[in-house]
């Protein structure tokens, strides 16, 4: 009887490793469903591991493959057909995946992997995630980085890297108030910068008093000014936050 407990402890045991074994690899195939590409240790940090072995696994399991880019030093992993096939059952959003490597922008593959770790970051704190290329906003101009759920918040993600032109910034600005408060398509957004540099130049033009408009002329490929202002309700403003992370 001793034997047969151990045995039995054993076989439980060995099931609970495959059972972690399969959230694990069902965890990268979800991710990458998100994001279309992330990173070995992005993926690691995701589930908490530090061992690397899981990658090679899946890739022989034909699941997973590598890609290389000019943007960073490290591979890139993307799902396969069959790892999409799998997603698909469990991912709605995959539907949406290409599986063309060669379709990855070196532009934004910084900013793609920034949003992964801020998200990452945040832990348990984020119950829900869609990403951009899964949002539909018809009514303005400017979808976030991502829509995230926050202790019963919707909360629109904006990932900040780089300096941009006024305009585009009012743009952007504009049309999240909108969101907010004309169509109520989420609660807050927030706003992530690398340093306190960018941060601030985005607050000094948020405080303005009036927001000047811009539109896009298509025959001069430009945002111009328009002759007329916007003031931000002051219950929408409240709902707007510019942080800075080191994640980023």
């Amino acid at each position: 009887m001793q034997f047969l407990g151990f045995a039995m402890l054993d076989t439980s045991l060995s099931h609970l490793a495959k059972s972690r074994h399969e959230e694990k690899r069902l965890e990268i195939l979800r991710w990458l469903s998100y994001f279309h590409y992330s990173t070995a240790d992005i993926l690691c940090s995701l589930l908490g591991i530090k061992n690397k072995n899981i990658f090679s696994k899946l890739q022989k399991a034909n699941l997973i493959k590598s890609v290389k880019t000019d943007a960073i030093y490290h591979d890139l992993w993307l799902l396969t057909r069959l790892g999409l096939e799998i997603a698909r059952e469990f991912v709605p959003e995959a539907a949406r995946y290409s599986l063309d490597g060669n379709r990855i922008s070196p532009r934004l593959v910084r900013h793609n992997l920034s949003l992964q770790m801020y998200l990452i970051a945040q832990g348990d704190k984020v119950t829900k995630i869609t990403p951009e290329k899964c949002l539909s906003f018809p009514e303005v101009n400017k979808l976030p980085d991502a829509l995230i759920q926050v202790e019963g918040q919707r909360v629109a993600l904006e990932i900040e890297r780089n300096h941009k032109s006024d305009s585009r910034i009012y743009m952007a600005l504009y049309g999240h108030a909108l969101a907010i408060g004309k169509y109520n398509y989420y609660d807050v957004v927030t706003y992530v910068f690398p340093t306190d540099t960018l941060k601030f130049k985005y607050l000094k033009l948020f405080n303005c008093d009036e927001w000047p408009l811009y539109e896009y002329v298509e025959y001069r490929r430009r945002y111009e000014k328009r002759p007329d202002t916007w003031m931000i309700p002051p219950d929408i403003g409240l709902r707007f936050n510019f942080i800075s992370s080191d994640m980023l």
